[in-house]
């Protein structure tokens, strides 16, 4: 008997994740830290628009959906997400896609949202669908009335950076000193007051490691940044998502610059600056995520390792 449950309904998710890796795990393996961090631990979970389908009480497919309610991001107020889809292969082709999606946009318009994206949500396992996917998801999701948006890369540098090179700016260039928080805060809400201020407050909460932000400094002033995530249970940024394939995974970005200094190199410098200390830790496999930018960060010695189609439904 096939049955369809809400979050509220069950409390085994890691059964997701199981059947997840069981099928996908090669390509993007979900460690269970990385599954607390972006799913049973999120605080953006929204247990009524996430769902399993279960066959004689075996799960076998599942959407995950994701809201947030907040100050920092206002424009996330009338947004949904869908965080992580998946119907086993064996199951495909009898509806279980179709009802899974339909319950959790059911519930979104019931909460009032006015769009739902796939991918992008905050603690995300992907910035749109994977291109791993062409032929079934897209597909799938424009039949449903999904648009798709074009697409957006993964990139990973193929070999290290070892270029010679002179800074541009006069500034100073170093990791991130607990003096620095101020300032730092300052610049986010003055340029970037939207997720990335976002992202830097939810970071400072729990501050295990200042080395998550490489500054450009022109005196006690922050002009520009550059965030450096390792892997760890504290911090599981996008960038980082799949390192357990990899044996050792820096992940690079978002990177930003002062509005009123841009045109002045500190982005070059920083970029320079911060591989270059990398390197010279024995860092080689350094992944930036979720960009356009290709003819700019091939400069560098990045290819891009994932595409994604971006896809987004209007309720």
């Amino acid at each position: 008997m096939l049955e369809f449950k809400s979050f509220n309904e069950f409390d085994d998710y890691n059964k997701c994740r199981e059947i997840w890796n069981d099928e996908l795990g090669f390509m993007y393996p979900i460690t269970d830290i990385l599954f607390l961090h972006h799913v049973t631990n999120s605080k953006y979970l929204d247990k009524n628009a996430s769902f399993g389908a279960f066959l004689n009480n075996e799960l076998v497919g599942f959407i995950i959906g994701k809201t947030y309610s907040g100050d920092l991001i206002p424009a996330y107020n009338n947004r949904g997400w869908i965080s992580l889809f998946f119907v086993r292969r064996k199951m495909r082709r009898q509806g279980i896609g179709s009802k899974l999606l339909e319950l959790s946009l059911n519930e979104f318009r019931k909460l009032g949202k006015a769009e739902v994206w796939m991918g992008q949500d905050l603690g995300n396992f992907f910035p749109g669908v994977p291109t791993d996917f062409d032929n079934i998801t897209p597909n799938f999701l424009s039949n449903r009335g999904f648009t798709m948006l074009g697409a957006t890369h993964d990139l990973l540098m193929i070999k290290p950076f070892e270029r010679e090179f002179k800074n541009l700016a006069s500034c100073t260039y170093r990791y991130m000193e607990e003096k620095d928080i101020e300032s730092l805060r300052r610049f986010m809400v003055k340029n970037f007051p939207g997720r990335w201020n976002f992202e830097l407050e939810e970071y400072l909460e729990i501050k295990k490691d200042l080395k998550c932000y490489f500054l450009a400094l022109e005196g006690d002033e922050v002009v520009g940044f550059l965030k450096i995530n390792r892997p760890s249970k504290d911090n599981l940024s996008y960038n980082v998502t799949w390192y357990d394939r990899f044996d050792d995974l820096i992940g690079i970005g978002p990177l930003g610059v002062d509005k009123e200094k841009r045109g002045n190199g500190i982005s070059r410098d920083i970029f320079n600056n911060a591989f270059k200390g990398l390197h010279e830790e024995g860092h080689d496999n350094l992944f930036i995520d979720w960009t356009g930018l290709m003819e700019y960060y091939q400069t560098y010695n990045y290819e891009v390792w994932k595409t994604y189609n971006k896809a987004k439904i209007v309720l």
